[in-house]
């Protein structure tokens, strides 16, 4: 008999099942990971939110810092380029009323002498030395000081500094005067007039004549025997300060000079006189025109053909290296007229060139110019001493010089017009020194290349 058979897929047991039970655990899982991807993201970005607003703050800060020091150092720039006499300004320098007061409560601005060129900011503005490593400018950086300015943020954490390197043009583009007095007419004295050349054996060079009437005319060269060629010999003037050895240039007895040790004592009113005895340890009397006299040495050069033939733009031009016109335009760095100059010249000046059209009348009791920063002055017109004038530099006329004179000249003299009615004492003192600086008194400007900044954390 046949046995009763079932399939055997019937007889395989299976177990219940929860319907969808597995899909909902795995949506919770990645639900779950899918929230906290998204908390992650949220908390980058915001981190790299707040990242990005702090680096814009420092941005914003350091743009302000370096703002405020630029801002400060074209004040320092155009402060200097107007002739400011940075001898006489405070460290830092007090900013003018024309600086808004925001600015100058965040910016320090100082010259400084590039002799200590390590500058830093200070951690305010209000500290007591805010510029620091800065030192007074002396001798030779008086014309070529930096400009430094320090710049802060709002909340001083931020500073930066901007330092620029400051010179005067060259008053002679050609070379410097190599000769006391030069002119195309003639030179007439109608007093006593002297003229002290040690370092050249020129005097007096004239297109015209020597005229002298019954005045006094003497000139002294440098003695050949003398050892120095230069102002500079410690053979001669030992312990001397380099700058005043050009004025040393009287006789063994020392009774014509002032003996000044002290480099920084500079009494301008109690300097070298020219020498009246005629033989000298170094200098020697070569002319010596009167009443009662009549020589004339070699270092006087007079009816000059060639220079009486010069015109008076290339008179100019031939000292100057430059036109007129070019000359006023781009080394002069202040032109006046003659009530300007006359406001200007008796409170002192010092390291410029100065400009002045018209006739002028040269009066005061100040110093013009000095050793280190002397004054060119150019005088479109006729000029006029008054008694008691001493001037450091170059005086220059495209008309006549004249006056009752009885200061001095430290320099040169160049008058297209001649000297007429020259009375007084007046001397021309021929200085190397003096005239080696005014290729560095045109007019002021920044020099090429000297530009660098640099933050300080």
């Amino acid at each position: 008999m046949e046995a009763n058979t079932m399939p055997v897929s019937s007889l395989v047991h299976r177990a219940p099942t929860a319907p969808r039970a597995q899909e909902g655990a795995m949506a919770l899982l990645f639900s779950v990971v899918i929230l906290l991807i998204s908390t992650l993201t949220v908390f980058v970005a915001s981190r790299s939110t707040l990242s990005e607003q702090r680096l814009s703050a420092n941005e914003a800060r350091s743009r302000a810092a370096f703002e405020h020091a630029q801002g400060g150092l074209d004040y320092a720039v155009g402060e200097f380029a107007g002739g400011l006499d940075i001898t006489s300004v405070s460290r830092p320098l007090a900013m003018g009323g024309e600086v808004p007061e925001g600015l100058a409560a965040r910016v320090r601005v100082a010259f400084c002498s590039p002799a200590a060129a390590d500058f830093r900011c200070a951690d305010t503005p209000d500290a007591v030395t805010p510029i620091q490593n800065c030192q007074p400018p002396a001798g030779e950086y008086l014309l070529q000081p930096f400009a430094v300015a320090c710049g802060w943020s709002d909340d001083d954490s931020a500073r930066h500094i901007v330092v620029q390197r400051l010179s005067g043009t060259p008053a002679f583009p050609s070379g410097a005067v190599n000769n006391p007095l030069s002119t195309p007419a003639s030179a007439g004295m109608g007093g006593s007039f002297t003229v002290v050349n040690y370092f050249n054996n020129l005097t007096y060079w004239a297109g015209g004549s020597l005229d002298y009437g019954n005045a006094t005319v003497k000139s002294f060269i440098r003695n050949p025997g003398s050892t120095p060629t230069n102002y500079s010999d410690d053979s001669v003037y030992p312990g001397e300060s380099d700058i005043y050895k050009s004025y040393q240039l009287a006789d063994a007895l020392g009774d014509q000079c002032a003996v000044i040790t002290d480099e920084s004592d500079r009494i301008y009113n109690n300097k070298c006189k020219a020498p009246t005895n005629k033989s000298t340890t170094h200098l020697l009397q070569s002319t010596d025109k009167g009443a009662n006299a009549n020589t004339i040495g070699a270092d006087v050069v007079d009816k000059d053909i060639n220079l009486a033939a010069l015109s008076e733009a290339d008179f100019f031009r031939q000292f100057f290296g430059l036109d007129k016109a070019d000359y006023k335009d781009s080394v002069a760095s202040q032109v006046l007229t003659p009530g300007e100059a006359a406001d200007k010249f008796a409170d002192g000046a010092h390291g410029e060139v100065i400009w002045v059209d018209g006739n002028l009348t040269l009066s005061g009791n100040e110093p013009i110019g000095s050793i280190d920063r002397p004054v060119v002055l150019v005088v479109d017109g006729d000029l006029a001493l008054g008694a008691g004038i001493d001037f450091y530099g170059v005086v220059y006329t495209s008309g006549s010089l004249s006056g009752n004179a009885n200061g001095n000249i430290y320099g040169a003299v160049l008058a297209h017009g001649g000297t007429t009615n020259l009375n007084g004492n007046p001397t021309i003192f021929y200085d190397e020194a003096v005239l080696g600086n005014t290729m560095k008194v045109g007019r002021r400007t920044v020099i090429p290349g000297s530009w660098r900044d640099w933050s300080i954390e």
